[in-house]
Protein backbone atom coordinates (compact mmCIF):
# COMPACT_ATOMS: atom_id res chain seq x y z
CA UNK A 1 0.00 0.00 0.00
CA UNK A 2 1.33 3.26 -1.21
CA UNK A 3 2.31 5.18 2.04
CA UNK A 4 -0.12 8.68 2.67
CA UNK A 5 1.09 11.95 1.05
CA UNK A 6 0.37 14.50 3.80
CA UNK A 7 1.45 13.73 7.96
CA UNK A 8 -1.26 15.20 10.32
CA UNK A 9 0.85 16.97 13.17
CA UNK A 10 -1.21 17.43 16.22
CA UNK A 11 -0.30 17.92 19.22
CA UNK A 12 -0.69 14.92 21.43
CA UNK A 13 -2.19 11.12 21.37
CA UNK A 14 -6.08 12.15 22.27
CA UNK A 15 -5.76 14.69 19.20
CA UNK A 16 -4.35 12.03 16.71
CA UNK A 17 -6.83 9.54 17.64
CA UNK A 18 -9.42 12.35 17.76
CA UNK A 19 -8.40 12.69 14.13
CA UNK A 20 -8.46 9.79 13.24
CA UNK A 21 -12.47 8.77 14.52
CA UNK A 22 -12.83 12.33 12.45
CA UNK A 23 -11.28 10.66 9.11
CA UNK A 24 -13.07 7.10 9.67
CA UNK A 25 -16.76 9.07 9.04
CA UNK A 26 -15.82 9.84 5.31
CA UNK A 27 -13.59 6.94 4.30
CA UNK A 28 -14.33 3.01 5.14
CA UNK A 29 -10.32 2.58 5.94
CA UNK A 30 -7.71 5.31 7.82
CA UNK A 31 -4.66 4.93 7.36
CA UNK A 32 -2.90 5.89 10.51
CA UNK A 33 0.59 6.62 9.06
CA UNK A 34 -0.16 9.75 8.28
CA UNK A 35 -1.24 11.19 11.39
CA UNK A 36 1.65 11.78 14.37
CA UNK A 37 1.60 13.56 17.61
CA UNK A 38 4.23 16.26 18.01
CA UNK A 39 5.92 13.96 20.85
CA UNK A 40 6.06 11.32 17.71
CA UNK A 41 7.80 14.36 15.21
CA UNK A 42 10.71 14.61 17.46
CA UNK A 43 11.23 10.65 17.91
CA UNK A 44 11.19 10.34 14.15
CA UNK A 45 13.87 12.97 14.38
CA UNK A 46 16.00 10.35 16.50
CA UNK A 47 17.73 13.12 18.26
CA UNK A 48 18.76 11.10 21.14
CA UNK A 49 21.04 8.97 18.28
CA UNK A 50 21.88 12.45 16.51
CA UNK A 51 23.53 13.62 20.02
CA UNK A 52 24.76 9.98 20.92
CA UNK A 53 23.21 10.53 24.70
CA UNK A 54 20.33 8.95 25.95
CA UNK A 55 17.00 10.49 27.12
CA UNK A 56 16.73 12.07 30.74
CA UNK A 57 13.08 11.51 32.60
CA UNK A 58 11.51 14.60 34.61
CA UNK A 59 12.13 12.74 37.99
CA UNK A 60 15.85 11.80 37.02
CA UNK A 61 16.33 15.27 36.21
CA UNK A 62 15.38 17.31 39.07
CA UNK A 63 17.58 14.59 41.07
CA UNK A 64 20.43 15.74 38.63
CA UNK A 65 19.66 19.47 39.27
CA UNK A 66 19.13 18.79 43.64
CA UNK A 67 22.86 16.83 43.45
CA UNK A 68 24.76 20.14 41.22
CA UNK A 69 22.63 22.31 43.53
CA UNK A 70 24.65 21.08 46.57
CA UNK A 71 27.66 21.16 45.59
CA UNK A 72 27.62 24.80 44.46
CA UNK A 73 28.36 27.39 46.97
CA UNK A 74 26.29 28.45 49.49
CA UNK A 75 24.23 31.33 47.53
CA UNK A 76 21.16 33.25 48.16
CA UNK A 77 18.21 30.47 48.25
CA UNK A 78 20.29 29.74 51.31
CA UNK A 79 19.10 26.30 52.52
CA UNK A 80 15.75 26.41 49.84
CA UNK A 81 18.33 24.25 47.47
CA UNK A 82 18.37 21.32 48.90
CA UNK A 83 14.41 21.21 49.18
CA UNK A 84 12.54 19.58 46.51
CA UNK A 85 10.51 22.06 45.43
CA UNK A 86 13.95 23.96 44.52
CA UNK A 87 14.62 21.25 41.86
CA UNK A 88 11.85 21.00 40.58
CA UNK A 89 10.98 25.04 39.95
CA UNK A 90 14.60 25.17 38.56
CA UNK A 91 13.77 21.79 36.26
CA UNK A 92 10.60 24.02 34.78
CA UNK A 93 12.43 26.86 34.23
CA UNK A 94 15.52 25.31 32.55
CA UNK A 95 13.08 23.76 30.41
CA UNK A 96 11.27 26.54 29.87
CA UNK A 97 14.22 28.86 28.47
CA UNK A 98 15.59 25.72 26.58
CA UNK A 99 12.15 26.52 24.49
CA UNK A 100 12.60 29.53 24.05
CA UNK A 101 15.94 29.02 22.31
CA UNK A 102 17.94 30.11 25.49
CA UNK A 103 21.77 29.05 26.87
CA UNK A 104 22.97 29.43 30.23
CA UNK A 105 25.60 32.18 29.51
CA UNK A 106 22.25 34.19 27.95
CA UNK A 107 21.26 33.69 31.31
CA UNK A 108 24.31 34.94 32.77
CA UNK A 109 23.99 38.00 30.29
CA UNK A 110 20.97 38.58 31.93
CA UNK A 111 21.93 38.51 35.60
CA UNK A 112 24.77 41.38 34.57
CA UNK A 113 22.17 43.75 33.80
CA UNK A 114 20.43 43.84 37.08
CA UNK A 115 21.14 44.53 40.47
CA UNK A 116 20.54 44.29 43.87
CA UNK A 117 19.03 40.67 45.06
CA UNK A 118 17.77 39.97 41.60
CA UNK A 119 21.22 39.87 40.34
CA UNK A 120 22.28 37.53 42.92
CA UNK A 121 19.32 35.13 42.32
CA UNK A 122 19.42 34.86 39.15
CA UNK A 123 23.73 34.78 39.30
CA UNK A 124 23.14 31.87 40.75
CA UNK A 125 20.48 29.99 39.04
CA UNK A 126 22.85 30.56 35.88
CA UNK A 127 25.97 28.85 37.62
CA UNK A 128 23.58 25.91 37.93
CA UNK A 129 22.22 25.77 34.65
CA UNK A 130 25.96 26.21 33.35
CA UNK A 131 26.43 23.17 36.32
CA UNK A 132 23.89 21.40 34.85
CA UNK A 133 25.02 21.40 31.47
CA UNK A 134 28.20 20.12 32.37
CA UNK A 135 27.02 17.15 33.75
CA UNK A 136 24.24 16.16 31.75
CA UNK A 137 27.64 16.25 28.79
CA UNK A 138 29.62 14.28 30.91
CA UNK A 139 27.06 11.82 31.81
CA UNK A 140 25.80 11.61 27.95
CA UNK A 141 22.00 12.46 28.86
CA UNK A 142 19.70 15.03 27.14
CA UNK A 143 16.22 16.41 28.89
CA UNK A 144 13.15 16.43 26.95
CA UNK A 145 13.55 20.00 25.97
CA UNK A 146 17.16 19.23 24.95
CA UNK A 147 15.56 16.25 22.64
CA UNK A 148 13.61 19.17 20.88
CA UNK A 149 16.84 21.21 20.36
CA UNK A 150 18.48 18.32 19.30
CA UNK A 151 15.77 17.43 16.53
CA UNK A 152 15.79 21.38 15.03
CA UNK A 153 19.92 20.99 14.66
CA UNK A 154 18.85 17.39 13.08
CA UNK A 155 16.66 18.95 10.70
CA UNK A 156 19.19 21.04 9.16
CA UNK A 157 21.36 18.51 8.82
CA UNK A 158 18.79 17.13 6.22
CA UNK A 159 15.42 15.32 6.27
CA UNK A 160 15.26 11.92 8.33
CA UNK A 161 14.35 9.04 6.17
CA UNK A 162 11.56 7.97 8.36
CA UNK A 163 10.11 11.75 7.12
CA UNK A 164 10.80 11.75 3.33
CA UNK A 165 8.08 9.76 2.24
CA UNK A 166 5.85 12.58 2.75
CA UNK A 167 5.35 15.62 0.38
CA UNK A 168 3.75 17.90 2.61
CA UNK A 169 3.44 18.30 6.32
CA UNK A 170 0.87 20.09 8.27
CA UNK A 171 0.47 21.42 11.70
CA UNK A 172 -2.64 21.74 13.08
CA UNK A 173 -4.31 22.17 16.61
CA UNK A 174 -1.25 23.52 17.78
CA UNK A 175 -1.25 26.85 19.18
CA UNK A 176 1.49 27.11 22.02
CA UNK A 177 4.47 28.36 19.73
CA UNK A 178 8.06 29.26 21.88
CA UNK A 179 10.75 30.19 19.43
CA UNK A 180 12.49 25.99 19.79
CA UNK A 181 9.25 25.09 17.92
CA UNK A 182 8.92 27.76 15.54
CA UNK A 183 12.66 27.10 14.77
CA UNK A 184 11.63 23.52 14.24
CA UNK A 185 8.78 23.94 11.56
CA UNK A 186 11.16 26.20 10.23
CA UNK A 187 14.27 23.55 9.82
CA UNK A 188 11.42 21.29 8.54
CA UNK A 189 10.56 23.00 5.83
CA UNK A 190 14.40 23.98 4.69
CA UNK A 191 15.19 19.92 4.76
CA UNK A 192 11.98 19.00 3.05
CA UNK A 193 13.38 21.16 0.09
CA UNK A 194 11.37 23.27 -2.50
CA UNK A 195 9.67 20.09 -3.93
CA UNK A 196 7.53 19.80 -0.59
CA UNK A 197 5.55 21.67 1.43
CA UNK A 198 5.05 22.74 4.98
CA UNK A 199 1.84 24.18 6.27
CA UNK A 200 1.27 25.68 10.21
CA UNK A 201 -2.41 26.17 10.56
CA UNK A 202 -2.81 28.89 12.66
CA UNK A 203 -6.67 30.59 14.05
CA UNK A 204 -7.34 34.12 12.50
CA UNK A 205 -6.09 37.06 14.20
CA UNK A 206 -8.96 39.09 16.04
CA UNK A 207 -10.68 35.71 17.81
CA UNK A 208 -10.42 37.30 20.85
CA UNK A 209 -10.61 33.78 22.91
CA UNK A 210 -7.15 33.30 21.24
CA UNK A 211 -5.90 36.13 20.47
CA UNK A 212 -2.57 36.95 22.60
CA UNK A 213 -1.39 33.78 22.32
CA UNK A 214 -2.39 33.31 18.31
CA UNK A 215 -0.61 37.22 17.47
CA UNK A 216 2.55 36.14 19.23
CA UNK A 217 2.71 32.94 17.18
CA UNK A 218 2.07 34.94 13.76
CA UNK A 219 4.72 37.28 14.75
CA UNK A 220 7.31 34.49 15.49
CA UNK A 221 7.00 32.70 12.13
CA UNK A 222 7.24 36.11 10.41
CA UNK A 223 10.49 37.29 11.59
CA UNK A 224 11.77 35.00 9.40
CA UNK A 225 10.31 33.84 6.16
CA UNK A 226 11.49 30.45 5.10
CA UNK A 227 10.66 29.17 1.41
CA UNK A 228 8.05 26.27 1.21
CA UNK A 229 6.64 27.36 4.85
CA UNK A 230 3.40 28.50 4.54
CA UNK A 231 0.90 29.81 7.63
CA UNK A 232 -3.03 28.75 7.03
CA UNK A 233 -5.36 31.11 8.62
CA UNK A 234 -8.27 28.96 9.77
CA UNK A 235 -11.05 29.40 12.18
CA UNK A 236 -11.38 27.98 15.69
CA UNK A 237 -13.46 24.12 15.43
CA UNK A 238 -17.03 24.69 16.27
CA UNK A 239 -16.56 21.75 19.15
CA UNK A 240 -13.85 24.06 21.41
CA UNK A 241 -15.90 27.23 21.01
CA UNK A 242 -17.88 26.60 24.48
CA UNK A 243 -14.29 26.25 26.16
CA UNK A 244 -12.95 29.16 24.28
CA UNK A 245 -15.67 31.36 25.51
CA UNK A 246 -15.08 30.04 28.89
CA UNK A 247 -11.47 30.65 29.30
CA UNK A 248 -11.77 33.84 27.62
CA UNK A 249 -14.24 35.11 30.03
CA UNK A 250 -12.20 33.50 32.83
CA UNK A 251 -8.54 34.88 32.09
CA UNK A 252 -9.72 38.65 31.52
CA UNK A 253 -8.44 40.72 34.18
CA UNK A 254 -11.79 42.15 36.46
CA UNK A 255 -9.37 44.92 37.93
CA UNK A 256 -9.20 46.59 34.69
CA UNK A 257 -12.20 45.96 32.75
CA UNK A 258 -11.12 48.86 30.12
CA UNK A 259 -7.85 47.77 28.74
CA UNK A 260 -8.18 46.21 25.58
CA UNK A 261 -5.85 45.55 22.88
CA UNK A 262 -6.37 46.06 19.21
CA UNK A 263 -4.15 44.51 16.27
CA UNK A 264 -3.23 46.08 12.79
CA UNK A 265 -1.71 44.58 9.85
CA UNK A 266 0.61 47.94 9.56
CA UNK A 267 1.64 50.81 11.29
CA UNK A 268 -0.70 53.14 8.89
CA UNK A 269 -3.73 50.48 9.61
CA UNK A 270 -2.77 50.58 13.40
CA UNK A 271 -3.47 54.48 13.06
CA UNK A 272 -6.38 54.26 11.58
CA UNK A 273 -7.71 51.85 14.20
CA UNK A 274 -6.70 54.47 16.53
CA UNK A 275 -8.16 57.30 14.85
CA UNK A 276 -11.63 54.58 14.38
CA UNK A 277 -11.60 53.93 18.57
CA UNK A 278 -10.97 57.33 19.81
CA UNK A 279 -14.25 58.40 17.38
CA UNK A 280 -16.27 55.23 18.74
CA UNK A 281 -15.56 56.48 22.32
CA UNK A 282 -16.40 60.04 21.49
CA UNK A 283 -19.48 58.69 20.20
CA UNK A 284 -20.55 56.79 23.15
CA UNK A 285 -20.54 60.09 24.97
CA UNK A 286 -16.75 60.52 26.23
CA UNK A 287 -15.47 64.51 26.25
CA UNK A 288 -12.80 64.93 23.47
CA UNK A 289 -10.44 66.61 25.82
CA UNK A 290 -10.73 63.60 27.18
CA UNK A 291 -9.19 61.34 24.73
CA UNK A 292 -5.26 60.86 25.02
CA UNK A 293 -3.01 58.41 22.71
CA UNK A 294 0.54 58.61 23.62
CA UNK A 295 3.45 57.57 21.91
CA UNK A 296 7.00 56.58 23.13
CA UNK A 297 8.55 59.27 21.03
CA UNK A 298 6.42 61.91 19.11
CA UNK A 299 7.91 61.08 15.20
CA UNK A 300 5.72 61.15 11.78
CA UNK A 301 3.05 58.86 13.79
CA UNK A 302 1.93 61.15 15.22
CA UNK A 303 1.57 63.89 12.26
CA UNK A 304 -0.02 60.74 10.56
CA UNK A 305 -2.28 60.09 13.50
CA UNK A 306 -3.23 63.51 13.26
CA UNK A 307 -4.29 63.04 9.96
CA UNK A 308 -6.44 60.03 10.17
CA UNK A 309 -8.09 61.68 13.18
CA UNK A 310 -9.76 64.54 11.15
CA UNK A 311 -10.43 62.21 8.50
CA UNK A 312 -12.99 60.96 11.19
CA UNK A 313 -14.32 64.05 12.28
CA UNK A 314 -11.96 64.48 15.14
CA UNK A 315 -9.49 67.74 15.73
CA UNK A 316 -6.27 66.67 17.49
CA UNK A 317 -3.54 68.52 19.61
CA UNK A 318 -0.04 67.39 19.23
CA UNK A 319 1.60 67.72 22.35
CA UNK A 320 5.26 67.36 23.68
CA UNK A 321 5.73 66.17 27.69
CA UNK A 322 8.24 65.46 29.63
CA UNK A 323 9.40 61.96 30.27
CA UNK A 324 7.93 60.55 33.34
CA UNK A 325 11.33 59.09 34.33
CA UNK A 326 12.67 62.51 33.82
CA UNK A 327 11.27 64.46 36.57
CA UNK A 328 11.99 64.18 40.44
CA UNK A 329 8.61 62.79 41.54
CA UNK A 330 8.35 60.61 38.64
CA UNK A 331 11.73 59.13 39.40
CA UNK A 332 10.13 58.84 43.34
CA UNK A 333 7.37 56.81 41.75
CA UNK A 334 8.94 54.46 39.78
CA UNK A 335 11.85 53.58 41.87
CA UNK A 336 9.27 52.78 44.73
CA UNK A 337 8.91 49.10 43.34
CA UNK A 338 12.73 48.35 42.76
CA UNK A 339 13.27 49.72 46.41
CA UNK A 340 10.53 47.30 47.98
CA UNK A 341 11.71 44.77 45.73
CA UNK A 342 15.21 45.17 47.19
CA UNK A 343 13.89 45.15 50.59
CA UNK A 344 14.17 49.07 51.38
CA UNK A 345 17.84 49.63 51.46
CA UNK A 346 19.16 51.81 54.33
CA UNK A 347 21.57 53.95 52.03
CA UNK A 348 18.23 54.70 49.57
CA UNK A 349 16.17 55.37 51.66
CA UNK A 350 17.09 59.30 52.54
CA UNK A 351 16.02 59.92 49.14
CA UNK A 352 12.27 58.82 49.87
CA UNK A 353 12.28 60.50 53.50
CA UNK A 354 14.01 63.56 53.13
CA UNK A 355 12.55 64.64 49.56
CA UNK A 356 9.52 67.55 50.53
CA UNK A 357 7.81 65.88 47.84
CA UNK A 358 7.08 62.87 50.33
CA UNK A 359 3.89 63.06 52.24
CA UNK A 360 4.83 61.41 55.45
CA UNK A 361 1.96 62.60 57.84
CA UNK A 362 4.76 62.55 60.57
CA UNK A 363 7.36 64.79 61.57
CA UNK A 364 10.53 64.81 59.36
CA UNK A 365 13.67 63.41 61.31
CA UNK A 366 16.77 64.81 61.69
CA UNK A 367 19.86 63.02 61.09
CA UNK A 368 18.63 59.92 59.42
CA UNK A 369 21.44 58.68 57.63
CA UNK A 370 23.72 59.06 61.19
CA UNK A 371 20.93 56.85 63.32
CA UNK A 372 20.27 54.37 60.62
CA UNK A 373 24.06 53.92 60.38
CA UNK A 374 24.67 53.45 64.27
CA UNK A 375 21.71 50.99 64.60
CA UNK A 376 23.33 49.12 62.44
CA UNK A 377 20.52 48.94 59.42
CA UNK A 378 21.09 47.13 56.31
CA UNK A 379 17.69 46.89 54.63
CA UNK A 380 14.20 45.55 56.09
CA UNK A 381 15.07 42.12 56.30
CA UNK A 382 18.16 41.58 57.43
CA UNK A 383 17.69 41.53 61.19
CA UNK A 384 13.65 41.59 61.04
CA UNK A 385 12.16 39.30 64.25
CA UNK A 386 8.78 37.79 63.34
CA UNK A 387 6.42 40.17 61.32
CA UNK A 388 8.62 43.42 62.33
CA UNK A 389 10.73 44.24 60.02
CA UNK A 390 14.51 45.01 60.88
CA UNK A 391 14.03 48.90 61.17
CA UNK A 392 11.13 48.57 63.40
CA UNK A 393 13.67 46.00 65.27
CA UNK A 394 16.98 47.65 64.98
CA UNK A 395 15.97 51.22 65.60
CA UNK A 396 13.54 50.35 68.65
CA UNK A 397 16.48 48.17 70.41
CA UNK A 398 18.95 51.67 70.02
CA UNK A 399 16.08 53.60 71.23
CA UNK A 400 15.79 51.66 73.90
CA UNK A 401 19.51 51.46 74.27
CA UNK A 402 19.76 54.82 74.79
CA UNK A 403 17.24 55.74 77.14
CA UNK A 404 18.51 52.66 79.64
CA UNK A 405 22.04 55.35 79.44
CA UNK A 406 20.44 58.37 79.61
CA UNK A 407 18.73 57.55 82.43
CA UNK A 408 21.82 55.65 84.15
CA UNK A 409 23.75 59.44 83.53
CA UNK A 410 20.31 61.36 84.66
CA UNK A 411 21.32 62.86 81.28
CA UNK A 412 18.95 64.37 78.63
CA UNK A 413 16.93 61.72 76.31
CA UNK A 414 17.54 64.31 72.94
CA UNK A 415 19.05 61.28 71.16
CA UNK A 416 16.19 58.83 72.06
CA UNK A 417 13.75 61.08 70.97
CA UNK A 418 15.49 61.71 67.38
CA UNK A 419 15.82 58.01 67.16
CA UNK A 420 11.92 57.48 67.72
CA UNK A 421 11.02 60.33 65.32
CA UNK A 422 13.36 58.14 63.00
CA UNK A 423 11.31 55.11 63.99
CA UNK A 424 8.15 56.77 63.59
CA UNK A 425 8.83 58.14 59.95
CA UNK A 426 10.42 54.49 58.76
CA UNK A 427 6.87 53.09 60.46
CA UNK A 428 4.76 55.92 58.60
CA UNK A 429 6.65 55.21 55.14
CA UNK A 430 7.20 51.90 55.36
CA UNK A 431 2.85 51.45 56.23
CA UNK A 432 2.35 52.79 52.64
CA UNK A 433 4.65 51.37 50.54
CA UNK A 434 4.26 47.75 51.05
CA UNK A 435 3.56 46.05 47.96
CA UNK A 436 2.47 42.85 47.58
CA UNK A 437 5.04 40.00 47.15
CA UNK A 438 3.18 37.63 45.03
CA UNK A 439 0.17 39.18 43.31
CA UNK A 440 -1.78 39.42 39.58
CA UNK A 441 -0.46 42.27 37.50
CA UNK A 442 -3.56 44.32 38.64
CA UNK A 443 -2.87 44.14 42.30
CA UNK A 444 0.76 44.78 42.00
CA UNK A 445 -0.80 48.34 39.90
CA UNK A 446 -3.46 48.81 42.23
CA UNK A 447 -0.87 48.93 45.43
CA UNK A 448 1.68 50.97 43.54
CA UNK A 449 -1.37 53.89 42.62
CA UNK A 450 -2.07 54.01 46.21
CA UNK A 451 1.15 54.74 47.62
CA UNK A 452 2.03 56.67 45.14
CA UNK A 453 -1.07 58.47 45.59
CA UNK A 454 -0.76 58.30 49.96
CA UNK A 455 2.56 59.85 49.43
CA UNK A 456 1.54 62.75 47.45
CA UNK A 457 3.67 62.29 44.00
CA UNK A 458 0.72 61.07 41.92
CA UNK A 459 -0.15 65.14 41.09
CA UNK A 460 3.71 65.56 40.06
CA UNK A 461 4.36 62.43 38.70
CA UNK A 462 1.47 62.39 36.45
CA UNK A 463 0.56 58.87 38.39
CA UNK A 464 -3.06 57.25 38.07
CA UNK A 465 -4.95 57.59 41.53
CA UNK A 466 -5.93 53.68 42.65
CA UNK A 467 -9.77 54.43 41.82
CA UNK A 468 -8.21 55.23 37.69
CA UNK A 469 -6.30 51.39 38.13
CA UNK A 470 -9.66 49.95 40.03
CA UNK A 471 -11.41 50.98 36.84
Amino acid sequence: MASPRTLRILPDADRVEQALLEASRSTAFVDGRGFCSFAELIEACEPARFLGRAPLGPLAYRLLISDEARALPPGPFGGFVRSPAFARGAATLFEHLTTQWSLPAELRTAAAHLSGARAERVGALAALWEAVAVRLAREGLVTPAGLRRAAVERLEAGLPASLSPFQAFRFEALHDWPLLHVKLAQALARAAGPERTVVVALPLVGQPELGAVVAEAYAAFEREAVPGLELEPQEAPDHLAPLLAFGHATSQPSAAPWLTHLSAATPRDELRALAVEARRRVDQGCPPEQVAIVFRDLAEEAERLSAALRAVGLRARVRLGAPLKDTTPGRLAIGLVRFADEGFPAEALPRWLESRLVQLGVERPAELSRWLEEAGVRDDRLGAHGEEGAYATRLGALERRLERAAEARGGSTVRAEQVRRVREACAAFFGVVRLPEEETLAAHAEAWATAVQRLGLHAGAGAPAAEAVRG
